[in-house]
């Protein structure tokens, strides 16, 4: 096994660990919504779309937002149209993060993308699939953009003050790297731990972790800490 191998199942390990969080707050965000011009506002999944967008990619966005949908209809917190509105925006701004990585941009695709095409993919599956007759193709548009701004603009303010704190760079980062970076110190090591038949030696310049054979002095590899 190598270093890079290693590396690469941490940060997986981590993404999956974060998706896992986001769509959980996505579940109990749906708990919070208010009204606004007769409709109810809801903001949290696309907070956590531009979220998941800036941290994780367009690919686990969507994802996220698949799985919060879907989970929210097998709980009876939301409809089937959400489910097509939510991953239009995830991808959107997933896209858009990911070509030009301006947080700006990125709330504006979400808006749109949530609010214009994500409501225009709601009005097939309110009438094919719930079997309901909307006043007309547009009827989901105002309602889903009035979520989706107020999302987008306390998600901007979000990120902007994580950004600030240095904490959105830590949850991007893995540990190794924040090691080695000086951020979060030198790793709190020294210690041994059998590990089948190798020993896992943590010394206390960062980046310097090996995993050793029991009697070796060359290390095999240096795992993420």
């Amino acid at each position: 096994m190598t270093h890079t191998t290693l590396s690469s199942d941490s940060s997986r390990t981590r993404r999956l660990a974060l998706a896992g969080v986001f769509t959980a707050l996505a579940i109990v965000g749906s708990f919070l919504s208010f009204p606004v011009a007769g409709s109810k506002c809801a903001p949290v999944q696309h907070i956590i779309n531009i979220l998941a967008a800036v941290t994780l990619g367009p690919w686990y966005s969507v994802g996220i937002a698949f799985c919060a949908s879907l989970l929210r209809n097998l709980l009876g917190l939301g409809s089937m149209m959400a489910i097509p509105g939510s991953m239009v925006g995830a991808l959107c701004c997933g896209l858009v993060y990911s070509i030009c990585h301006k947080l700006s941009l990125t709330c504006l695709a979400e808006a749109l993308g949530t609010g214009i095409l994500g409501g225009l993919a709601a009005y097939p599956v309110a009438v094919y699939i719930m079997g309901i007759t909307p006043a007309g193709i547009f009827v989901y548009v105002v309602p889903f953009l009035i979520s989706t701004i107020a999302g987008s603009i306390l998600a901007f303010l979000l990120i902007t003050a994580l950004n600030k704190s240095g904490v959105m760079a830590m949850i991007k980062t893995t540990r190794s790297e924040l090691f080695r970076n000086g951020t979060l110190g030198t790793p709190p090591c020294t210690a041994v731990k059998k590990t089948r038949s190798y020993d896992f030696v943590q010394h206390q310049k960062p980046g310097t972790c090996f995993l050793m054979q029991a009697s070796a002095t060359t290390p095999i590899y240096c795992p993420d800490v």
